[in-house]
């Protein structure tokens, strides 16, 4: 048996559950590093062990929390997996948006089993309208939502933040690493600023990817990720120069510009560095691990990057407190409708005047759908051929319904 310890960003929880739950089946000892009782409590909620690194143990606190908030397994709408559903050869997440989630209507009944919190409330909340707040959902040019981009990690608070978080835990997790009775066999990590602490110990880590692959690809016929642009071994590579240029810039400025400081603050050598290869993202020596299916990888466009595996998707269980329900007629199997899943994710789903576009059209058709609202669910209304709420448990909706509108997502 080995010992495993996550440490991710919040909304990363989903994909890096359904590595850690493959993990703890194969009999290994799983635990998480957080770094809040509210992190603690949706770790807990899930079934695993939480390491507090800020000061105090507050777990009692911490489970009742998470007792109110989304139920367990319920996770962020878009980020459940059972894949990413990417159609054709645009597989690139885009500097497009991420959506939604359920709310209230006149078909709306109870989740049985299932805690789902109303917008302000929720974890994700805060961040989905702060970027709907900059324009990060606004119908922009890729290039211009790359500006924005720019312009947001110029004065970026939440990196900011980041960076402060990880002096804070250093010195902590240092002291963990060290002592026997708590050093972890390896590391698993789903987050941009990596802490010296972790390149410092000598524990292999590992870089969990849980977004779209396409920015860790790097080859001449690769376009840049987030901007739309086709996917193709006969890609003429001079169509995203101005792009491209752009978004080196970017990374300069954004995770690798953070991490340089943190190296120089705790005298990292800069061989640890995960940033040294000049990529946008970490890149571990030891595995770099990605979900994604293979149908829709990028191996014909460029080779696989070094060190890296993928899997088909990080498919996260459910625990036996959640019990899906539609409400009582609603729609049967008998009906002979088709019922389709509807959901935008937890981020792009904020963004009420396109959740009700597509409400509009969904609403012209015979068929019935299933819609994840997101955290402003509770100021749509929902056509008489939709049923929805803010948050739903995904994985259990999937087997039900014929096909899924969706973003792609984690």
């Amino acid at each position: 048996m080995s010992t495993f310890f996550f440490l991710i960003n919040s909304g990363h929880l989903n994909a890096c559950q359904g590595l850690a739950e493959v993990l703890a089946e194969r009999g290994h000892e799983v635990a998480f590093l957080v770094t809040s009782p509210e992190k603690a409590a949706a770790i807990e909620k899930v079934g695993f062990k939480a390491i507090r690194l800020d000061s105090g143990d507050d777990g009692g606190e911490a489970s009742k929390k998470a007792g109110e908030g989304h139920g367990s397994h319920g996770g962020h709408g878009g980020h459940g997996h059972g894949g990413h559903g990417h159609g054709g050869h645009d597989h690139s997440h885009g500097g497009h948006s991420h959506g939604g989630h359920g709310g209230h209507n006149h078909h709306q009944e109870k989740v049985k089993g299932h805690h789902h919190q109303h917008g302000g409330d929720h974890p994700v909340s805060e961040q989905a309208n702060a970027n709907l707040a900059r324009g990060a959902f606004a119908r922009k040019t890729p290039l211009e939502q790359l500006q924005l981009q720019m312009d947001h990690f110029s004065t970026n608070a939440h990196l900011t933040g980041n960076f402060q978080t990880t002096i804070e835990k250093t010195e902590k997790m240092a002291a963990l690493f060290a002592d026997p009775g708590t050093r972890p066999d390896v590391l698993i990590l789903d987050t941009f600023i990596i802490s010296p602490a972790v390149l410092q110990s000598g524990i292999p880590w590992c870089y969990l990817f849980s977004a779209n692959p396409m920015g860790l690809y790097k080859g001449e016929r690769m376009p840049p990720f987030g901007a739309g642009f086709p996917v193709s071994k006969d890609n003429d590579p001079s169509s995203w120069t101005e792009y491209k240029a752009l978004q080196t810039a970017l990374g300069k400025k954004a995770y690798a510009t953070f991490q340089a400081k943190l190296n120089e603050l705790f005298n990292l050598d800069p061989n640890l560095d995960p940033y040294k290869s000049g990529n946008f993202f970490p890149h571990s020596p030891y595995l770099n691990i990605f979900g994604y299916p293979e149908e829709l990888s990028y191996n014909d466009v460029a080779p696989m990057p070094d060190r890296t595996i993928s899997v088909d998707a990080f498919d996260r269980k459910l625990s036996g407190e959640v019990d899906f329900k539609l409400p009582e007629g609603f729609w049967s199997k008998e009906s002979g409708e088709k019922l389709l899943f509807f959901s935008l994710g937890s981020q792009a789903s904020a963004n009420l005047e396109l959740m009700r576009r597509v409400l509009k059209v969904l609403a012209k058709h015979r068929a019935k759908y299933i819609v994840s609202k997101g955290p402003n669910g509770d100021q749509l209304e929902l056509p008489a051929n939709c049923w929805g709420a803010n948050y739903l448990p995904q994985p259990l909706i999937l087997p039900m319904v014929d096909a899924v509108i969706t973003h792609g997502g984690k």
